[in-house]
Order: C-alpha cells, then sequence, then structure tokens
C-alpha cells in the first residue's frame, strides 16, 4: 500500500502539465503504531513527504546572477502541490491526504527546497499463512567476500552461510 501512495500522490502532483517545476519527490516518512481494530486489522497512519525544488527563491521571474526564468519558484511549486493533494484520496482505499507542515530544506545559491508533508490512513489486515503458500519456507545461501565459494547452480553445499526462515503453516507446526 505505501509504495502505490507514493506513486499516486507523485502522479497528482505531475499530471495536467500546470506544474512547471525543475524537480519534485515524493517519500514515505513513516508512520504511528497502527491501531488495533479487530483480530488482524488494524488502521495505519501513514506520512508522505512531497518535496520540491527550484533555482530560485521568487515565484515570479527576476535577475540573480542569472538569466530570467520565469519559472516558479519553489514556494509557488509547494502552494500547488499542496492545492493538489489536500483532501485527495488518490483513488486508493484511504483516508483523504491531510496536510501537516511546510518547511524549508535548503535555501543556498539560488537553489530552494522544501518538503510538505500528508498524512493518510488505511485499514491492513495481517496475512493467514495459508495464503503464502511456497513463501512458507525461504531458504537462502550467503557469499560472504571475501571467501566467494558459492558457484552456480544454488543453493551450493558450500554456501558461506545458510538461512532458513520457517513461517507456521498449514504443513508446519507453531
Amino acid at each position: 500500500m505505501i509504495a502505490q501512495i507514493e506513486r499516486a500522490i507523485a502522479a497528482v502532483a505531475i499530471a495536467g502539465g500546470e506544474l512547471k517545476y525543475p524537480a519534485l519527490w515524493v517519500a514515505y516518512d513513516g508512520e504511528e503504531a497502527p491501531e488495533r481494530l479487530d483480530a488482524g486489522v488494524y488502521r495505519r497512519r501513514a506520512t508522505f513527504v512531497v518535496a520540491v525544488a527550484a533555482e530560485q527563491w521568487l515565484n515570479i521571474a527576476f535577475t540573480r546572477s542569472k538569466a530570467e526564468t520565469g519559472l516558479p519558484g519553489a514556494w509557488q511549486l509547494a502552494d500547488d502541490v499542496w492545492a493538489l493533494l489536500v483532501d485527495q484520496d488518490l483513488g486508493l482505499p484511504i483516508s483523504p491526504l491531510q496536510p501537516g507542515a511546510i518547511r524549508p530544506e535548503i535555501d543556498d545559491g539560488g537553489l530552494t527546497a522544501c518538503h510538505i508533508e500528508f498524512t493518510t490512513w488505511f485499514i491492513a489486515s495481517t496475512v493467514p499463512t495459508e495464503s503464502l503458500g511456497d513463501y512458507l519456507h525461504h531458504h537462502i545461501d550467503w557469499d560472504v567476500e571475501p571467501h566467494g565459494n558459492v558457484q552456480p547452480p544454488l543453493p551450493a553445499d558450500e554456501a558461506d552461510v545458510r538461512d532458513d526462515v520457517l513461517l507456521p503453516g498449514p504443513s508446519q507446526p507453531a
């Protein structure tokens, strides 16, 4: 769900051709402890950050040892992104995005960057181990440098380190 929300925020922020900007990034910024609603059902509250950057401070053309660009500055970009994303659910099963802090990150030599926080919540359920199928047993052979004694095909008997993760399931007792 986190990756879907990141992609959806970026798609809305760059859609329509209205925004003219040099840079925009979307990043997952973590979440609070989930709220348990029922057995295996949780409400997760996630925060995302949209960072924008521009090579000028103001949103008007100006000269500061550079040619006039006429491009919007970082603060105009932040306002535009804010207006585009506030109260949007992005077509996903999430609560509408709620705005958070807008903070400057860089103001150095004509480059300005700031970030805008957005928070949403969504319902997440634990996955029953029966639906994991073949993933109930995960085996890894590690080749630890500089030893390098693992040869294809893997798994090899001479792996530097072997690891097996067994999840409880229908054929594996808890």
